[in-house]
Formats: C-alpha cells, structure tokens, sequence
C-alpha cells in the first residue's frame, strides 16, 4: 500500500510542476541566455521558498518548491542534452 501511495504522490507532484513549468513559459515566454541571469532567478526563487519556511507556510512553501523544480527543469530545457 505504501508503494502505490508514494507513486499517486510523486505523479501528482510531477503534474504540479509540469503545469508550472507551462505557466511559465506564458508569463515569462523569454528565457535569459545567460547561466548567471538563470541563476539568480533561480536563488530568488529559493528565496521565496526560505521566506515560506520563515513564515511557517506550507501552502506557499510547496508552491515554490514547485517553482523552483519547474524552473531548474526550464534551465535544463536551455541546455544540449
């Protein structure tokens, strides 16, 4: 029963990102070229993530965890792989 839960969690959190990941590219459809511009959107991000974990938020802190996962795969996308 735990391996099927864990698996419903994990597509459920990869659909949460790949919606964000989908959103972003609406809001934001220019990606930066430079790794140092990713980057820093990139920390602010994190940043976002250590301010929810200040404030004791977990809505918001699994939101920007998924904006961070969604935008690191964004950078990945950017790259020749």
């Amino acid at each position: 029963m735990k391996l099927i839960e864990n698996i419903e969690k994990r597509e459920k959190i990869i659909e949460m990102v790949v919606n964000e990941r989908e959103r972003q590219d609406v809001i934001h459809p220019k990606m930066p070229k430079l790794k140092t511009d990713q980057f820093v959107i990139l920390l602010e991000e994190i940043g976002e993530v250590a301010t929810a974990i200040q404030n004791k938020d977990d809505r918001n802190y699994i939101e920007e965890l998924v904006q961070v996962a969604a935008y690191a795969i964004r950078m990945l996308e950017e790259m020749k792989i």
